[in-house]
């Protein structure tokens, strides 16, 4: 079972609005592929809040897993895209998904993996409950930690024991920038993810880099520059199914360069719809893993 607990929200473009938050499209892409995905998250007892119910059981999750708080609402992202479709993010705070409830005994067992990211920890009473839960498993999931830094939404201290507390490690160059100056280290950018390999024994470490080239380091390099021929929509959830296609190949044992190139081509297809969830199933003809989840 994969568990992926965080937060659900509405990414508010302008003229329009999607459902959205990296762990919910994480945990759909891995529902879709196949895999056995419980989705943990809490929003308000609001108008969206119910929408949010409707949206998770026509992906096939459990609407039972998302909570109800009666006190803070629904999460909201006022998203503003440049001329090329990258997105900058307004998130607004103290929102239900600030305030899950991770002390229900079921969720610490049987788990294979465990998704998480730095948004749901960005108070201290949220990551004193996070630190807490991601103590008390007592098996060994494989620990995915996709770290999402949002402006004002993390600090030095979330983000470091997030990632010593994992074992595979996404990131982009900007939240690598970050790494380099927190962590002290210099070098190229290869150098830099193999330091945070060893530093922190990672099982796989890798690094999206919009239209330059991505890598996943597991023990050796493994690149790839994302195909040319897509027309762009928007960028939004492009990090979040590769990803998805990073924890599928995982999981299923797959060779670090298939995985990349797999990844970098479901997240190049997935910027040619707008919003980060396509509603057409054909885009998750991945090769190599559908249904091996099950």
């Amino acid at each position: 079972m994969i568990v992926v607990i965080g937060e659900i929200l509405f990414d508010v473009f302008p003229g329009y609005r999607k459902i959205g938050g990296a762990p919910f499209n994480f945990a759909v892409h891995l529902k879709r592929f196949g895999f056995p995905v419980r989705f943990i998250s809490r929003v308000g007892n609001d108008q969206e809040g119910l929408e949010v119910a409707g949206h998770v059981r026509k992906y096939g999750l459990d609407a039972n897993d998302i909570q109800i708080d009666d006190v803070l609402p629904t999460g909201r992202v006022i998203v503003s895209l440049d001329k090329k479709g990258v997105p900058d993010f307004d998130i607004v705070k103290n929102c239900a998904y600030d305030n899950i409830d991770l002390s229900t005994p079921d969720l610490k067992e049987n788990i294979d993996m465990l998704y998480f990211g730095t948004l749901i920890q960005r108070s201290s009473r949220a990551f004193q409950r996070f630190s807490g839960f991601l103590e008390g498993i007592s098996s060994e999931p494989l620990k995915f930690c996709d770290i999402n830094l949002r402006q004002n939404c993390y600090n030095e201290k979330t983000v470091l024991y997030s990632i010593d507390h994992s074992d595979i490690l996404k990131l982009n160059v900007d939240e690598l920038g970050y790494l380099r100056t927190v962590s002290d280290l210099a070098g190229t950018d290869e150098s830099v993810l193999q330091s945070l390999y060893e530093k922190y024994s990672l099982h796989t470490i890798a690094l999206t880099n919009g239209s330059g080239e991505s890598i996943i380091y597991d023990g050796e390099f493994h690149k790839r520059i994302p195909p040319g021929s897509v027309t762009v929509k928007d960028t939004v959830g492009a990090g979040d199914a590769f990803a998805s296609v990073l924890a599928a190949g995982v999981m299923t044992g797959m060779d670090g360069s298939a995985i990349l190139r797999e990844a970098v081509d479901f997240a190049s297809a997935i910027c040619s719809v707008e919003g980060a969830i396509p509603e057409e199933t054909g885009y998750y003809r991945v090769k190599g893993f559908q249904n091996n989840g099950k």
